[in-house]
Formats: C-alpha cells, structure tokens, sequence
C-alpha cells in the first residue's frame, strides 16, 4: 500500500501527542452496545483515509463504521459527506465561466489564482480564457499544457503529463477519459504542497477534541472502480 508509511507517521504522531492510536481496515472493526471497537480497542474518533468508492462494495459485509457515524458514537475525520472534495472534477465547477455567477469577487480571484483550468472529458464546446474552444480538439491540440489523471483516485495512478507522454499515447489516454468521467486541466506553474497543511490541520482537531482517549485509522481497501479524469 502506497500509503502506508503515512499512517504510520499519523499514528506516531497522535500518540506522541498522548492519544493512543490504531491503524485499521474496515472487516476490523466491530460496533456494538454503542462503541466502535478494534477487538479490545475503543475508538472515539477516526481519521478515515477509506474512500467511499472503495467502502460501497464491502459495506453491507463490514457495516460497523456506518453503524457508528449513524449512531454518533464516533467523531470521523473526513466525513462521508466531504466525498465531494476529493473529486477532482470540482475543479471544473470553480474555473468554469458558467458558474462564475455562485461566487465573489474574492472568490473569483482566488479560483483563478491557485485552481487549476480543468473541464470534463467529452465532446462539445467549452471555453478557456474567455474565448469559445471546441474540447476535444483543444486537449489534442494543446498536450504541452495539459495533464490527464483520474476523478477518484490516488497515489499518482491513472497519471498521463502531456509534455511527458507521445502524441499516440495522448490519444489514446482521450479516448479512455470519453468513456470514463474524466476531465482536463492546465498546466500550474510551480508545485505544491500539502504536508504542512495536514500538520497544521492534526494539530488544530486535536485541540479541539482533546477529551478524548483513542483515535483509529482507516486503511485503504483497494476496492472500488478505476475511473480516469483530466486535470
């Protein structure tokens, strides 16, 4: 699991903070008389790492973490509802012009300042910098500036870098992304990143919750439907 050397650096740090910590899949978990538990191990809150395309085919045989947030016996980290959020076509409600009326003029400024252009993969027209573009000649046409990479997924799968892959292979990758949900994106000058936020954001939720005693990890579980996007 690509992810796991960063669980094991969350739970070292929770647990240097004082809050005893698990690392656990969801067949692990067991609810009942109104407390989730690892075997011997009561859990008052979960940072959940699961993604819910990958919980959906198990849920029914392995139900305890549902039971759980329904019952409001755990505090969760990464709510179910936040799914919305690690989908990558958000990007193209915020940088397309259709939608600009749903925001500010803040708002406005910041999307257009560290959003990324991105659209969904499909035939049709769109626009890009205020001018009226036909999609999928556009993203044929403009591989140098483009990247392509899935809707739901992580760790660097389903990736094509348009100024790193042959013109074969971006074709290629088009066709695949117009039978997925996909979509396409701008090229960002410079990088990002996101480490320092999670510090920042652990530190700040367990502050918040420090009442409570044991915190647990949801482990990935490699099931759910591979579906490409372009970014």
């Amino acid at each position: 699991m690509p992810t796991q050397k960063e669980f094991e650096l969350f739970r070292e740090y929770f647990e240097a903070q004082g809050y005893p910590s698990i690392i656990a899949s969801p067949d692990e978990l067991e609810f009942s008389n109104g407390r989730l538990r690892v075997r011997d191990f009561e859990v008052d809150i979960v940072y959940k790492r699961l993604l819910v395309n990958e919980y959906l085919p198990i849920m029914r045989e392995h139900p305890a973490l549902l039971d759980a947030c329904r019952a409001r016996a755990v505090c969760m980290v990464n709510s179910f509802r936040s799914k919305i959020i690690h989908k990558k076509a958000l990007f193209a409600v915020l940088t397309d012009a259709r939608y600009a009326s749903l925001f500010n003029g803040d708002e406005l400024a910041a999307t257009r300042g560290h959003v990324p252009w991105t659209r969904k993969v499909r035939a049709g027209k769109s626009d890009y910098n205020g001018e009226e573009i036909d999609l999928l000649e556009f993203i044929g046409e403009r591989r140098e500036r483009l990247v392509l990479k899935p809707n739901d997924d992580y760790g660097g799968h389903g990736i094509y870098i348009g100024w790193n892959t042959d013109e074969i292979g971006w074709d290629e990758a088009i066709r695949a992304g117009q039978r997925r949900l996909s979509g396409a994106g701008a090229r960002a000058n410079g990088t990002r990143s996101i480490s320092g936020a999670y510090a920042r954001g652990h530190d700040k939720f367990l502050r918040a919750v420090g009442r409570s005693r044991s915190a647990a990890f949801q482990r990935k579980s490699w099931l759910g439907v591979y579906a490409p996007v372009i970014q």
